[in-house]
């Protein structure tokens, strides 16, 4: 069955330094074996100039302090400073078992904002320094990095991509000021660093213009990005892909090519993309289509139309908007769409029917009368392809308005109802529902929050943090009796 472990309540004492205890958490990234990353601010005398503090869980060894603000910096090398200390810690990381990724802020002697950013590796251990802004690059001609936009972590090989902004000046122009860095996991380049940078020669022809920042890094060695491609004279949004070492290069679509299987309708932009096993999964919108029907999910390269705005789901309900998009099994994605004025979460399965999970406005698993409100948050582990949902209730008393919901879409089959229905959402908590956990002996859930990595694109899966492990271990955070919150991992 499931139980909670307490990652960190709320004024109870903390581990690694004396006289600090937990105070607001912030959020949790878990491993594939069920360790969690999570941040916190910190209270306590110990605290004092020093308020914010990273943590590991482990199942196994308990609760270990990563990292500590205020805490000296230096033996880390990269040129810092002997009084240097982190300020802030963000950006939590953990695809890959004893390689958690994070980001800190430092401050100290000759720290400015150009040189103040540092990539940093929790292997169980110890803290590694894996890049700091402004370190000459010798594979960009000795360019630095000005400020990293996004980081993403493979789940199954050894690199981790940085979308980058160069410092400018000493050859560096906003002509040729963004790209992709390829890192492996003690922080050296990549071999093909230079060949993903603004201003190089694009692949199949032209040159990049400038890098949005969205790549899906999640499985293989093959890294699939948007950036803008300068031919002819002009500028068009492009989806392109590159073996880690180089060797394989490709433009896989550009605007105005022909979308497959969608009536004549051409590419008119790239907004989101992820990973689809080893391929790309892409958002594109369309033109020469109707309005009804102008986005859709594409698999590149091998081109084939899975999801397209105007697809009815059954029943004459059709999508009129496609919010949120991961793949869940081979040919499977789970997306969260609207549907008129109401919103869903759908099972495209790989016989492409959809099997409607939760839909606002109807009753959902486990709540008796009441009907789901509203989805609040939701995380799928590409690699599993489970799923959690959290949301909130109508018809219910303001005490138990607010549910979880875990599933396994890759259980059973095609075959309604029977083996189909395995795959629906189970209630999993409550509101209202009594907790206990190892620092908690006895309370009630008076609220819930589940924190997904923000994808302002709405591609989940492609590299960045997971709650929502590939063992089905969940960080979420309960907010129980006397108004404390606590993280807890939901492990079964």
């Amino acid at each position: 069955g499931a139980r909670l472990r307490s990652l960190g309540l709320a004024n109870q004492p903390a581990p690694g330094a004396a006289d600090i205890a937990f105070g607001k958490a912030g959020s949790a990234a878990v491993s594939p074996d069920g360790v969690a990353l999570a941040d916190y601010s910190l209270t306590g005398s110990g605290a004092k100039g020093k308020n914010r503090a990273l943590f590991a869980l482990n199942p196994v060894t308990g609760t270990d302090l990563v990292l500590q603000s205020g805490t000296p910096l230096s033996a880390l090398g990269g040129g810092l400073p002997g009084n240097a200390t982190a300020t802030a810690l963000l950006g939590a990381i953990f695809n890959q078992p004893q390689r958690a990724l994070f980001q800190a802020t430092a401050k100290g002697t000759g720290i400015t904002a150009a040189n103040n950013r540092l990539l940093l590796l929790d292997n169980g251990a110890s803290v590694q320094l894996l890049h700091r802004s402004g370190t000459p690059i010798p594979a960009l001609g000795n360019a630095a990095i000005a400020s990293f936009k996004e980081v993403l972590q493979s789940h199954d090989q050894n690199f981790l991509a940085l979308t980058y902004k160069l410092k400018t000046g000493g050859g560096v122009t906003p002509a040729n000021d963004e790209g992709l860095l390829f890192l492996d996991h003690s922080g050296s380049p990549g071999s093909n660093t230079i060949a993903t940078r603004e201003g190089s020669p694009a692949f199949g022809g032209g040159t990049f213009g400038p890098f949005n920042g969205r790549a899906a890094t999640a499985f293989g060695s093959t890294i699939y990005f948007t950036a803008a491609l300068n031919i002819a004279g002009s500028t068009a949004p492009a989806v392109f892909s590159t073996t880690l070492n180089g060797v394989t290069t490709a433009r896989l679509a550009t605007t105005g090519d022909l979308a497959p299987a969608s009536g004549g309708a051409t590419y008119r932009t790239f907004p989101a993309l992820t990973n689809a096993g080893v391929n790309a999964l892409v958002k594109a919108t369309l033109k020469n289509s109707p309005a009804s029907e102008n986005e859709g999910l594409y698999v590149l390269p091998t081109n084939l139309l899975l999801t397209r705005k105007g697809d009815d789901i059954g029943g004459g309900t059709f999508i009129t908007r496609i919010l949120r998009f991961w793949t869940a099994g081979p040919g499977q994605l789970i997306l969260q769409v609207q549907l008129g004025k109401s919103q869903a979460l759908l099972l495209r399965q790989n016989d492409g029917n959809y099997l409607t999970l939760l839909r606002t406005g109807a009753s959902a698993p486990g709540v008796g009368s009441a009907k789901l409100k509203a989805i609040s948050a939701v995380d799928v582990n590409p690699i599993s392809g489970r799923y959690a949902v959290l949301g909130t209730l109508s018809g219910s008393p303001a005490s138990s308005n607010q549910a979880l919901w875990t599933g396994d879409p890759t259980l059973g089959d095609n075959t309604p109802p029977a083996l189909q229905d395995l795959r629906l959402p189970q209630l999993t908590l409550r509101k209202g529902n009594a907790y206990t956990t190892d620092a908690t002996p006895q309370s009630v859930i008076r609220s819930i929050a589940l924190k997904p990595a923000v994808d302002p694109t709405g591609a989940g899966g492609r590299g960045l943090s997971h709650a929502l492990g590939e063992g089905d271990d969940l960080a979420l955070f309960i907010t129980g009796d006397r108004n404390l919150v606590e993280a807890v991992l939901l492990d079964r």
